[in-house]
């Protein structure tokens, strides 16, 4: 069958989304994706999108009129082969799976087998009856980064014929970049990231202390965003207890303006993650014309390239001491501005639309392949 301008019908499960921000940087991300779909893909597609109420209130005004909606409690594996041609699970394990469909998963990484240090047992053991699910029923892996790619195909033996490297890259543009040259506020250090063990607060919360003890006058001040949990509120405490509790603020994560406001008042994204499948604010803050500090971890050099000043981000002395640089260094922080708006060049974010659109038409095609 010729499909090369067939309309496609491509059922999307946000069913495991949160409302608000316990997601973090995959919510904007699919946003931007799925309103592409509708308008920059190489060919027409009709979205069939799986979700809570709260999902169809989030995602209606982005998507295409023609997207339908449905509660994803009440379609079952057996109906949703008939309402599509191919089924894409952004989260990467869907309930759906199984059901027939050609079926593309995205997978941001392997930290349960990477690091199962940072994660409750019971969530070790749920990610690996996900991933050992996901293995035997899904066509095509869509991996957001080379480095993710690798640890799937480590950890689990997964052929590269069956990945496709599709990166988050978002629509900002020169709109964004734009938008970065007016600070609202006095510049900070942001950090938005939840608060799980491998975000490395607690080394960044020591390593704050230390540069304000070294820069007594008009510090720079410290925003963490994430998801307000008891993660969080153990953060606060040891904030207080190291006695920065003043010059650490922590806000509920945000999206659209909102964040822009934060990433527009950001002398610097210190980024201090262990472990990261790709580091979406990374890119965020690139195109938003903030400089980075970072650590060489997993794939954090392959997202940011020459744009970031690198340090020790386990040690907190080293973590310090490229935080008071970043503050102290104008042009130092303008040259990294300048490497990072050369990384995000202009026309990426529709070919990574058209990679995605290959990986669907792909497993179409393998299925009809099965069954010819």
């Amino acid at each position: 069958m010729d499909r090369e301008n067939q309309f496609v019908r491509l059922a999307v499960d946000l069913t495991p989304l949160s409302v608000g921000g316990p997601n973090g940087g995959i919510k904007p991300y699919l946003a931007d994706t799925l309103a592409a779909l509708g308008h920059a893909a190489p060919k027409p597609y009709e979205l069939v999108i799986l979700g809570s109420p709260s999902v169809r209130e989030e995602f209606a005004p982005v998507v295409s009129p023609s997207s339908r909606f449905y509660t994803s409690d009440y379609v079952e594996p057996a109906e949703i082969a008939s309402l599509a041609d191919c089924l894409y699970c952004p989260l990467g394990h869907s309930r759906l799976l199984g059901s027939g469909l050609p079926t593309v998963s995205l997978i941001v990484d392997t930290l349960h087998r990477d690091h199962p240090e940072f994660l409750p047992a019971e969530q070790v053991t749920a990610r690996e009856n996900r991933f050992n699910e996901m293995v035997q029923h899904v066509d095509l892996f869509q991996c957001i980064s080379t480095f993710a790619a690798n640890r799937l195909v480590h950890h689990f033996d997964v052929s590269p014929d069956r990945i496709v490297l599709s990166s988050p890259v978002f629509q900002h543009g020169e709109a964004a970049r734009a938008d970065s040259a007016g600070r609202v506020r006095a510049p900070s250090f942001f950090y938005p990231a939840n608060f799980g063990p491998h975000k490395n607060h607690e080394t960044l919360l020591v390593a704050y202390r230390i540069y304000r003890e070294a820069n007594p006058v008009r510090p720079w001040p410290l925003v963490l965003m994430g998801n307000d949990d008891e993660r969080c509120n153990y953060l606060r405490k040891v904030a207080d207890l190291l006695g920065i509790g003043g010059g650490v603020e922590f806000v509920e994560n945000a999206s659209g303006d909102d964040l822009k406001e934060y990433y527009r008042s950001a002398g610097c994204l210190v980024f201090p993650s262990i472990y990261e499948g790709f580091g979406i604010p990374l890119l965020n803050a690139m195109e938003m014309g903030v400089p980075i500090v970072a650590g060489r971890r997993a794939a954090i050099p392959e997202v940011v390239g020459n744009a970031a000043h690198y340090t020790d981000v386990r040690n907190p002395q080293a973590l310090a001491s490229a935080m008071s640089r970043l503050a102290s260094d104008a042009p130092l922080r303008e040259r990294l501005v300048q490497k990072g708006r050369e990384r995000c060049a202009d026309g990426a974010f529709k070919q990574e639309i058209y990679r995605l659109s290959d990986a669907f038409s792909r497993a179409i095609a393998m299925k009809e392949r099965r069954l010819a």
